[in-house]
């Protein structure tokens, strides 16, 4: 039976524990550009928006375009900024919750907009009325907002987890090897 067997960076011949070293200091020596994050954050913000609209206008329950939102935006931060540290979190996720906001606000105006056969920027003006005279159901209006917010969430953590993660894995690795005659033969 063959199996790999995993063997430790700091055991494994050829450098390994060197470039390990290397990458996680070169990680650690990289310098956040915040405006740059900042930009990355709003391209994949905006991404995220433009998925709630188009699913929705689809006919799909957009509320999978919260994890594209928070996936988006984060990448999009540590692509462009650089690395992604709490303050780039912090940036990231107002930019998503405003940005949630607008996608979901864009989407009424359009259906507001096909309904009454206007523009959709009359239609975005006219939500507040709607919603207030109870022509839009305010109960729906508020839950599918709430859901797109949880499901932001359920994309942001795991994506902010693992980007503060690899922050902290410091010269680690693990490398699998081909099982030695020794382990083969025992099996």
């Amino acid at each position: 039976m063959s199996t790999a067997r995993p063997v430790w960076c700091s055991l494994a011949p050829g450098g390994a524990t060197q470039n390990a070293a290397a990458y996680t200091a070169n990680e650690k020596n990289k310098k956040e550009n915040l405006v740059g994050g900042v930009v990355g954050a709003l391209i994949g913000s905006l991404l995220g928006a433009a998925s709630i609209i188009l699913l929705s206008q689809l006919g799909y329950v957009a509320a999978i375009s919260g994890v594209i939102m928070a996936v988006c935006a984060l990448k999009g931060y540590e692509l462009l900024g650089g690395k992604l540290t709490k303050k780039g979190v912090i940036i990231s996720v107002v930019i998503m919750i405003v940005m949630i906001y607008v996608g979901d606000r864009v989407d009424w105006a359009i259906m507001i907009a096909r309904e009454l056969e206007t523009d959709v920027f009359y239609g975005y003006r006219l939500l507040p009325l709607l919603l207030s005279e109870e022509v839009i159901d305010m109960t729906s209006y508020v839950l599918e907002l709430v859901l797109l917010y949880a499901l932001l969430l359920v994309g942001a953590i795991p994506t902010i987890q693992n980007a503060m993660r690899k922050d902290k894995v410091a010269g680690t690795c693990l490398l699998y090897t081909s099982p030695s005659p020794r382990d083969a033969h025992e099996s």
